[in-house]
C-alpha cells in the first residue's frame, strides 16, 4: 500500500522546528552559567521533548503530538526567558532567542493550515497510528 505524501506545510514544519531546536541549543550555550546543572537538565529535557514531538508529528502523523506543540511552545517561551542572562547577554544572544521563537512559532502554525489538517485527519480515517 503506497503511503500518502505529506503536504509542503509539513515539510516546512519539519525544517523550521528542527532549525528552532538547533538555534535554541546554540542560544542555551551562549547564556549558560557554569555549574547550573538544574538549568542544563531542563534544557536537555526540553530538547528531547521537542525532538519527540517532531518525530511523532511528522513520522507517526500523530494529531495528539500536533496539538501538544502548542503548550510545548508556551513552555519554551517561558523557559528561554527564565535564563539569568536572557535579555542582557548581548544582541547576538537576543537575536538567537528571537530566531528560535520565530522559527518554532511559524513551524507550529504551519501544522494548522488546511492541507496539513487534512493530512492528519486522513491518517486517522485510514487507521494510521497516532490519530
Amino acid at each position: 500500500m503506497p503511503t500518502e505524501r505529506a503536504p509542503i506545510a509539513v515539510y516546512r514544519f519539519h525544517v523550521l522546528w528542527l532549525a528552532g531546536m538547533l538555534i535554541g541549543a546554540a542560544y542555551d550555550l551562549m547564556v549558560a552559567v557554569v555549574g547550573d546543572f538544574e538549568e542544563s537538565t531542563i534544557d536537555i529535557v526540553l530538547f528531547l521533548g521537542a525532538a519527540a514531538l517532531l518525530f511523532y508529528t511528522t513520522h507517526q502523523r500523530s494529531n495528539l503530538a500536533r496539538w501538544l506543540l502548542v503548550p510545548f511552545l508556551c513552555i519554551t517561551v517561558a523557559e528561554v526567558f527564565s535564563h539569568d542572562g536572557a535579555l542582557t547577554s548581548g544582541p547576538v544572544a537576543i537575536g538567537f532567542l528571537a530566531a528560535q521563537l520565530m522559527a518554532m512559532s511559524v513551524a507550529a502554525a504551519l501544522l494548522f493550515t488546511r492541507p496539513a489538517r487534512e493530512w492528519f485527519y486522513n491518517a486517522r480515517s485510514n487507521g494510521a497510528a497516532g490519530a
